[in-house]
């Protein structure tokens, strides 16, 4: 008998080696199926004593030791959030999506960024600041892989580096790049919902330490009959409508959530059961937990007890801020929204929804100012709740709303929709300094238009539901893949200006047609980049990067699929010409744009038009312009906003914003009498962002200003005395 079990042992220890070694060989899927693990192996104290070196929450205990009995914590002000020092510091900035950029030989993407031609043409463009995320292992640890999944996700399960994106070292040599260069580093924290890592899977092995950092409940015997059939124990399906009803009956999941009375299109949010999960004391368990967009991402218990999340939260601050010296940090909390139970008097009531967010963003933000850096809240939420979010949390915001209604506007020819954003973005209170403006959020365009969400105005109901409807005729009379999921557009920005032009075949584009996505784009940004606050652009938009074809990549599932659609691979500086596929496995995309070094040599085209918006921006400080008024057009289709500038080189200077979102020249005659101000009749107009780079003076007759403004055009006129000249185009 003993000789039986020594040779079931040895088959095992083969089993074993044999995977290890299978480990370094390159994986050409994400979906290939889990291998399942012995059980024996999951519950051998050798295997947990591995998987707990992999924990964030062990992690997190060896770094709060740089912090706690010293005076880090004290050398900054942290209350308050500070976004005027970040715009100084970093007013534009560039976002690259790890997964999505070729890099010569497969190199990984920090040593890749090293390249001196890279802070060569981003120095030209004016950018201050490079966001690199997502950056970790994500998704979940099986056996002993610690590969996670292949593509970077934001369900983060280590606080380690990919080895796709690079090393430690790597990513400080990276930053000294960057300093040198005059920008600075973003991240992304940890956010509220993360893969099935090492931590998740400690908790639900029942060892005492780690229990309290999901929100996850032990569900008793007699109960399982009323969860659906998990057949793995690391396996984990949604409870079905029935069978939550009856848990709740019996008191043994929490009552309905807040958040499950509010009309608004949330991302898909509820509880999801495991299979039999063998604890270390050898019993057999089922849990049920909060999971956010898909049973993979379950959500941390930020309230309980244990603070064991909130620790984990503080570990990853402390290694980007503190030990990389990440100046940015992006927040995420929207599983934190109507968490709590739903009361007679709370149903519907957008701040006591938002409480548990607003509180642990401000927590994690102070955290992030007590040590220097500025964070941004990544989540798209109706406006009214973001205003919330920002009172005491993060330094800024992404403008989802801006965004989505820019596009909106560009896909139905109709400015009405951005008007009212900005309308409410006012009278909410939200200071649009305080936002990150840029042309499409990274998860796609929301065609239900959510940010417009809980408010009292009774016209924006029916105006959401046309302009929905108005969307999806546009879209879907462009042909091709269709690519719309509970209500999100998953396509690339070019892909999205593709659809508002009409161009049936993006493949096969004619000279014309790639003009006409560059007249869009570049009317998108340079509407973008003429409000004050943060400008991002992102390296897909500046290629011009087109969706994958549909099934081109392997995925687990469809929301991974149309995830993955819009992260077609792009070579930024023409390096990897003969690479097609980047160390993750995301094929090259077909680009109508091409690399930063040819377009810079090409007059007009989306880059060089870009360096000159960039380079106005700058020259005038339109990042700290004063809103005045978004002033009345005669057409829908055009949107003028007025600001008052910075009293830098021109004293009261005026700058008005034109943009046409149709698809015919217009004329609009917009009076600027009300912010006269100090302007006398020596006072004269200039536009700045002429092609040929000679700004002309137009009519002030009247103290009114009459624009032609072409289809898809943004015009930016200065209004003054003695004016500055715009600055040349330094390409």
């Amino acid at each position: 008998m003993r000789h039986a079990i020594r040779l079931h042992y040895i088959v095992i220890a083969l089993c074993i080696a044999i995977a290890l070694t299978g480990c370094n060989a390159k994986r050409s899927t994400k979906n290939l199926p889990k291998a399942p693990t012995p059980t024996e192996l999951r519950a051998d104290p050798g295997y947990v004593q591995w998987l707990e070196k992999q924990a964030m929450l062990r992690s997190s205990q060896d770094l709060s030791r740089i912090v706690s009995n010293t005076n880090i914590q004290w050398l900054s002000p942290y209350v308050a959030p500070r976004p005027e020092t970040l715009i100084k510091e970093a007013p534009v900035w560039l976002s690259l999506h790890p997964a999505s950029v070729l890099t010569a030989d497969n190199e990984s993407l920090f040593k890749a960024l090293l390249h001196p031609e890279f802070w060569r043409q981003t120095q030209k463009l004016g950018i201050r600041g490079l966001l690199l995320s997502p950056l970790r292992e994500s998704g979940g640890i099986w056996g002993y892989d610690i590969s996670g999944t292949q593509f970077l996700g934001a369900d983060t399960v280590q606080y380690e580096f990919s080895k796709y994106a690079g090393t430690q070292d790597e990513y400080r040599r990276l930053t000294r790049a960057a300093n040198m260069a005059g920008a600075v580093m973003g991240d992304t924290l940890l956010p509220a919902a993360t893969g099935m890592g090492a931590d998740f899977f400690l908790s639900a092995r029942a060892k005492p330490e780690y229990l309290g950092i999901y929100s996850m409940i032990e569900l008793p015997a007699e109960s399982w009959p009323l969860l659906p059939e998990v057949p793995e124990q690391w396996q984990a399906e949604p409870i079905s409508a029935e069978g939550l009803k009856a848990l709740r009956e019996q008191r043994i999941l929490p009552p309905v959530r807040l958040r499950e009375t509010l009309d608004i299109p949330f991302i898909p949010y509820g509880w999801a059961a495991t299979g039999k999960v063998r604890g270390l004391d050898g019993t057999s368990r089922r849990y049920a937990y909060l999971y956010y967009g898909s049973p993979d991402r379950p959500v941390l218990n930020w309230t309980d007890p244990t603070a064991a999340a909130r620790r984990i939260v503080s570990g990853s601050i402390i290694q980007q801020v503190g030990t990389l010296g990440v100046a940015f940090s992006g927040v995420s909390v929207a599983p934190y929204v109507g968490i709590e139970p739903a009361t007679p008097a709370g149903r519907g009531d957008i701040a006591i929804a938002t409480e548990s967010a607003r509180k642990a963003a401000a927590t994690i933000a102070q955290e992030v100012r007590r040590y220097g850096g500025w964070s941004f809240l990544q989540d798209s939420l109706p406006l009214p709740m973001q205003g919330l979010l920002m009172q005491e949390g993060p330094d800024v915001a992404i403008d989802h709303a801006g965004s989505v209604s820019a596009q909106a506007a560009l896909l139905t020819g109709d400015a009405t929709i951005l008007r009212k954003t900005l309308e409410l973005t006012q009278s909410l209170g939200i200071d649009r300094k305080r936002l990150v403006h840029a042309i499409q959020p990274a998860e796609g365009v929301d065609l239900s238009l959510c940010h417009l969400y809980g408010t009292a105005d009774t016209s924006i109901p029916p105006m959401r539901e046309q302009y929905e409807k108005t969307m999806v005729k546009t879209i879907t009379a462009a042909g091709g893949d269709i690519l719309i999921k509970n209500g999100v557009l998953h396509s690339t920005p070019a892909g999205v200006v593709g659809m508002a032009a009409g161009i049936r075949d993006m493949q096969h584009m004619t000279a014309e047609q790639t003009d006409v996505m560059n007249k869009g784009m570049t009317a998108l940004a340079a509407y973008h980049a003429m409000q004050p606050g943060i400008f991002m652009i992102s390296g897909k938009e500046m290629a011009g990067t087109l969706p994958l074809r549909q099934g081109l990549v392997p995925a687990r599932n469809e929301d991974e699929a149309l995830r993955q659609n819009m992260m077609g691979a792009y070579d930024l500086l023409n390096s990897s010409r003969q690479t097609l596929i980047t160390p993750l496995g995301m094929p090259k995309a077909q680009t109508v744009f091409g690399s930063i070094p040819e377009q810079s040599l090409t007059p007009y085209s989306f880059v060089w038009n870009l360096n000159r918006i960039l380079q106005v921006r700058e020259h005038y400080g339109i990042q700290t312009a004063t809103p005045l008024a978004v002033l009345p057009t005669a057409n829908t289709c055009s949107l003028v906003q007025l600001f008052r500038l910075p009293q830098k080189d021109a004293e009261d200077a005026l700058l008005l914003v034109a943009t046409n979102f149709g698809k015919e020249t217009v004329t609009e005659k917009l009076s600027v009498k009300k912010a006269w101000g100090k302007l006398n009749s020596k006072s004269t107009a200039l536009d700045l962002l002429v092609e040929d780079d000679s700004a002309l003076p137009l009519s002030l007759e009247g103290r009114k200003v009459t624009l032609d403004i072409a289809p898809w055009q943004t015009r930016a006129i200065l209004i003054g005395n003695e004016l500055p000249l715009p600055p040349k185009n330094n390409y």
